[in-house]
Order: C-alpha cells, then sequence, then structure tokens
C-alpha cells in the first residue's frame, strides 16, 4: 500500500463498510482517512464502542470488541483485487488497518 492508494472495504456478505484513503503506509500498519459506506450504520455501533474504549483506557472489553469486529469478515478490494484486512480501526473520519496480522513481540 502507497499513499493515494485506495482500498473498499466489504463485509463477508458484500456490504459496503466504507472506503479507505491511505495516507501514510507503515511495516506495522495502514493510517488513512475513512469515509462511510451506504451499509456503514450496522457497524457503526461497534466501531464507536472500540474508540470509545481506547479514548477512555478502559481496555477490559477490547479482545471482545474486536472478536466481533473480526467476525464481520471484512476485506478489502484494490483495483479489483482482494486482500485481507486485520485490526481495523475506525476512529471518526481516521482510521488504521494491517495487511497481516498482529504478532506480539517475546
Amino acid at each position: 500500500m502507497t499513499p493515494g492508494d485506495t482500498v473498499t472495504l466489504l463485509d463477508k456478505d458484500g456490504a459496503s463498510v466504507g472506503v479507505f484513503f491511505v495516507k501514510e503506509s507503515k511495516p506495522q500498519a495502514v493510517f488513512g482517512i475513512f469515509l462511510p459506506g451506504s451499509d456503514y450504520e450496522r457497524f457503526r455501533g461497534i466501531f464507536e464502542e472500540f474508540a470509545s474504549r481506547v479514548n477512555s483506557m478502559s481496555l477490559a472489553y477490547l479482545d471482545e470488541i474486536e472478536h466481533k469486529i473480526t467476525a464481520f469478515g471484512i476485506h478489502g478490494v484494490v483495483d479489483g483485487r482482494v486482500i485481507q484486512v486485520f485490526d481495523l480501526q475506525i476512529f471518526g473520519e481516521n482510521a488504521s488497518l494491517r495487511l497481516s496480522p498482529f504478532v506480539p513481540m517475546q
């Protein structure tokens, strides 16, 4: 991913989560701007809950929320090519994602 790339985000059933515009790409994550898709209302609550817990440092239930987000089966489409998306985080109009699973350092 490079700055300027556009990723269409869809769930496992093809519902439109939104569009992710890449602003910065680092080895550990990709950062950008998020524009909600036509079906985003069905996902909004869980992403807002995640952001609220992170912002308030109330991290006790983050794993549970992350599992719910993962269950949506959100993936990306770039230039007609399907890509896997991991750890999608949406904070208003800002977002980040990973292109591979996070592996904690030992």
